[in-house]
Order: C-alpha cells, then sequence, then structure tokens
C-alpha cells in the first residue's frame, strides 16, 4: 500500500550545507532535528514586566497592592509556541515562592506590601536551548505623587542560534 511506503523529506539548507534527508512512515511527519543547524537563528519576540494596582480602601496593611508579574508578545500574544514553562521566583515571603506556569497567560498574580527583586526563568519548546534568566523588580509605586497603577517591563527578543 502505498500509504505504508516510505516517504523521503527534503529540508531546506543554506549555502555550503549539506541536505539531510528523513524517512517518515505511515503517513507521520519525521521526528524534528535533533541538532542545531549551522548559520540559523530563531526569534521569539516577548516583553516582560509587571504592573500594580493600590487597593484603596479593601487594603490592609499587608495587601496594599494586586500586582501582576507576566511574560507575553509584543502585543499580548500567547507565547505557548516558542515557550514551554516560565518559572517566576518571587520574594522569599510569598507561599509557594516559586510558581511554574505551563500555559498561557504566564503570569503571576499576587497581594503584597512591598517591592521586590523576582526572577523569571524561561523555558523553550526545544530541548536543545538552554534556559534563559531574567530578572525584574516589582515595583508598587510609579513616582508620580497619585495613587495608581504602577508598570515597568522589558522587552527581548529571546534568540538562540544555531553552533
Amino acid at each position: 500500500d502505498a500509504r505504508d511506503a516510505a516517504m523521503e523529506i527534503k529540508q531546506e539548507h543554506l549555502p555550503g550545507e549539506a541536505v539531510h534527508q528523513q524517512q517518515a512512515t505511515n503517513g507521520q511527519e519525521p521526528p524534528p532535528a535533533k541538532r542545531r543547524k549551522k548559520q540559523t537563528a530563531i526569534c521569539c519576540p516577548l516583553v516582560y514586566g509587571s504592573i500594580a494596582f493600590w487597593l484603596g480602601k479593601k487594603a490592609d496593611e499587608f495587601h496594599t497592592h494586586e500586582w501582576t508579574l507576566y511574560v507575553r508578545g509584543p502585543r499580548g500574544e500567547d507565547l505557548s509556541y516558542c515557550l514551554e514553562k516560565v518559572v517566576f521566583k518571587l520574594h522569599p515571603s510569598f507561599p509557594q515562592p516559586v510558581r511554574e506556569v505551563t500555559r498561557s497567560p504566564f503570569e503571576v498574580t499576587e497581594k503584597g506590601w512591598g517591592e521586590f527583586e523576582a526572577a523569571i526563568r524561561l523555558h523553550f519548546k526545544d530541548p536543545s536551548e538552554r534556559p534563559v534568566e531574567l530578572a525584574h523588580v516589582v515595583k508598587l509605586y510609579d513616582g508620580s505623587s497619585g495613587a495608581g497603577a504602577a508598570g515597568a517591563g522589558g522587552a527581548s527578543g529571546a534568540g538562540f542560534a544555531g553552533s
């Protein structure tokens, strides 16, 4: 039967690089390459940051603000296509200060009263890529005289290149 026959798959290649051939059987896709391609880079644009809101009269002395620490695409896009998980390491005073988020949205929301530096570790879908560590200060106040929302963030083109 033709469906059971092996199918030859040719991958695109760069100048000077040999064409690799893989076999797929029963109409299945070939497994992804287990090694990096030379002169190849993959880019996963992302932003990370936090936003905080003063709770006003609903606040108590230990919960003055609600804040969210996040990793997302530049326009709020879902990054599940490139991220396996994101691990947020919060201040040790929080219950379960290490939070692992394995699906979108990659964010953590809490209530608190103080600012602190959080660690964010990005784990990529490609197991050959090493995790990337980021640091971000969760700010509750924006520095202005008004009590409103504070937000801060960073942008990254989490890129990784073939070796």
